[in-house]
């Protein structure tokens, strides 16, 4: 039900060209998912949905049966603890891998990835599911995805040097 609401929410927000904040704030936008309002005076009665017109109050009822007849969304299984130590892992040594390569193009790492993407990235290689995902495809795998999945896979190695550039990426 969620998913439906804030896609209508979305697209009168891209129709409009207005931020979503204004078609429908997100209290209204749960609130609406959580009682369901199955017509358009119910609808109006959701605190902060009163100001809905007519035409995106149609669409907006389209969005809740068509949330109500769908699926649920199934929820991903959380990893093995295994994957979870090795992600964990993987991920400061990929940290590393990032920042060099980024201060290389002098770039600021996080333009490239955030501490989170990386650990997804990290999470998809070990699980073989990197589909999508930006540091996939791309100038980012260019500049250091394909080898943070070489690093991942245990095909290359990080040694620290005395000298500058003061880490070195040894193939193995």
């Amino acid at each position: 039900m969620l998913r439906e609401v804030a896609a209508w929410r979305e697209g009168e927000a891209q129709t409009n060209d207005r931020p979503v904040g204004w078609v429908l704030k997100d209290p209204a936008v749960l609130e609406i998912a959580r009682t369901m309002p199955r017509d358009a005076a119910a609808i109006s009665r959701v605190r902060g949905a009163g100001g809905i017109s007519g035409s995106a109050l149609k669409r907006l009822a389209g969005a809740i049966s068509a949330g109500i007849e769908a699926e649920p969304i199934k929820t991903p299984r959380e990893p093995s603890s295994d994957v979870i130590r090795r992600v964990a892992t993987a991920s400061e040594l990929a940290s590393v891998l990032l920042r060099i390569r980024c201060n290389e193009a002098d770039l600021a790492p996080e333009l490239v990835a955030t501490r989170g993407e990386l650990e997804r990235f990290v999470e998809g290689i070990v699980t073989d599911d990197v589909d999508g995902h930006p540091l996939a495809a791309g100038w980012r795998n260019a500049l250091v995805g394909a080898e943070l999945r070489a690093l991942v896979n245990g095909q290359i190695t990080i040694a620290a040097l005395a000298t500058a550039p003061y880490l070195e990426i040894i193939r193995r």
